[in-house]
């Protein structure tokens, strides 16, 4: 039988608040996946924390919103290169905290991991699962769709196919689980939760911010 997957999204630098609900999570399913939504930069004061932990523990983990601004400031913006950010966008949604948090300046090896993350996932053993930040990350020519939208996009009107979405972006004050979605994105940037859901079992595990 297949691993389950604990799935969180938009932690936002939110590095204590994350590792009590990994705790909570993997308590129950300790042989369980761990995948990542996006979004886990910005606004919270523990970025550097939640990337270094993404990054040497292999956690897959899709493109969101936020690691967009951040590698385009650094790949396009900063050389001249075209974008589709006016200058100073980033700044104003949290790189603050972001930058403060490496000690000033993401390093090129996080700008380029970054860069590669992925618009969605598709885990092999759940065929029609589809992971991404706003439900919009699998572009086909019936979504009419760009790269940019698939990390901005806030519409629920998704395409009617086999797949059960799951996805943050938009804060909701809980979890919304439906027949044919999932949205994760309980505000913990904002002092709200963490969520995180586990498949198949559609369980959820919260945990308030206590960054």
């Amino acid at each position: 039988m297949p691993k389950p997957i604990i799935i969180f999204s938009d932690c936002h630098g939110s590095w204590l608040t994350l590792q009590a609900l990994m705790a909570k999570c993997l308590a129950k399913y300790p042989d369980a996946e761990i995948i990542s939504l996006g979004d886990n930069i910005d606004r919270g004061a523990r970025s550097k924390e939640v990337i270094e932990w993404l990054m040497t523990n292999n956690i897959k983990t899709c493109m969101g919103n936020h690691c967009d601004l951040c590698y385009d400031f650094y790949l396009h913006q900063k050389k001249g290169k075209p974008s589709n950010y006016d200058f100073g966008v980033w700044q104003r949604n949290g790189a603050i905290q972001t930058l403060k948090s490496f000690g000033g300046e993401v390093p090129a090896g996080v700008v380029q991991w970054m860069k590669n993350l992925p618009l969605y996932i598709i885990p092999p053993e759940y065929p029609n699962l589809l992971l991404s930040h706003t439900g919009h990350g699998l572009i086909t020519p019936q979504s009419q769709h760009s790269a940019f939208d698939a990390v901005w996009e806030r519409s629920k009107s998704f395409p009617k196919d086999n797949f059960f979405r799951i996805f943050g972006h938009t804060q909701m004050p809980n979890v919304i689980l439906t027949e044919t979605y999932a949205q994760i994105d309980t505000g913990c940037a904002y002092g709200g939760k963490l969520s995180a859901l586990i498949w198949p079992t559609k369980e959820i595990f919260e945990q308030q911010n206590i960054d």
